[in-house]
């Protein structure tokens, strides 16, 4: 996990990215280029291999809204090219077809799963509701870095608290969520 000011965390994630990109495009030769490989396989490799390595560490830090944004408008230009389509077909249909998540429902998984662990942890969950308590005293100040004011961010986004994240997560990002595109894109 890094450790420094926002700057250098924000430089890490590009960093974090920029190998993503790098490895996909390392693929090339394997077939992840337009007319190799078919779409949803490249789709399931981008998603194996590359996002993976975006993922690592994620639930430790904060990104901003913004910040999350322009990633996932990379991702969509990095997997547009390489299947072949025009960067303006509508992403939210092809990603559903491709099974491949935004940034933002990556950053969204990984900070659920890891507040789902907490709570399933005794110890942890003894830790996190001793924080809890100094942050609702206001002892403790609350930057958008501290861990208690991420997981109020994305619990009161879905409005939901820790126990019942599990419930969230399975419903939220389970596999009951299938597109009724069969592979027509919009173009």
């Amino acid at each position: 996990m890094p450790i420094g000011d926002r700057e250098y965390k924000l430089k890490f994630i590009e960093k974090k990215f920029h190998k993503c990109v790098r490895s996909f495009y390392s693929l090339y030769g394997f077939g992840c280029k337009p007319g190799g490989l078919n779409p949803k396989t490249i789709g399931f490799i981008y998603k194996q291999f590359c996002q993976s390595i975006f993922k690592y560490e994620l639930e430790m830090l904060h990104i901003s809204k913004t910040q999350l944004n322009k990633f996932n408008i990379r991702q969509n230009i990095l997997i547009k090219k390489s299947i072949g389509v025009s960067k303006f077909v509508k992403t939210s249909p092809l990603f559903k077809v491709l099974n491949i998540d935004s940034i933002q429902t990556v950053y969204e998984k990984q900070k659920f799963f890891m507040f789902n662990q907490i709570h399933t942890n005794e110890s942890t969950k003894q830790i996190y509701e001793e924080l809890k308590s100094l942050y609702d005293k206001k002892l403790l100040s609350q930057s958008n870095e501290s861990f208690y004011k991420q997981y109020e961010e994305v619990a009161d986004e879905y409005q939901v608290d820790g126990p019942l994240a599990r419930k969230l997560i399975s419903k939220l990002f389970g596999k009951g969520h299938k597109c009724e595109n069969l592979g027509l894109i919009e173009g």
